[in-house]
């Protein structure tokens, strides 16, 4: 994964804590994981939930993620479970 950052500010603030800005089941699409598939994801469509950054692989992955409940979350749980992944 590669970051950039608008100023060195902002890289001492990632270098202090890097996992806090790492996306969710590693990066693959979250919508993905809901639905036990492993979709890519563009860095652009992202949401951040309860602090943590979920990436999608296109808007209408998002919106469709985002109309979800607990439920759906549960499920991407699962997708990674599926998939071979660990939380």
């Amino acid at each position: 994964m590669t970051y950039f950052f608008a100023n060195s500010d902002e890289l001492k603030k990632f270098n202090k804590n890097p996992e806090k800005y790492a996306p969710v089941y590693g990066g693959w699409c979250a919508y993905g994981m809901a639905v036990e598939g492993k979709f890519g994801a563009d860095p652009t469509n992202y949401k951040i939930v309860n602090g943590k950054l979920n990436v999608f692989l296109r808007a209408t992955s998002s919106i469709r993620w985002s109309f979800g409940t607990r439920a759906t979350r549960s499920s991407c749980t699962q997708g990674r479970r599926v998939l071979g992944h660990t939380e």
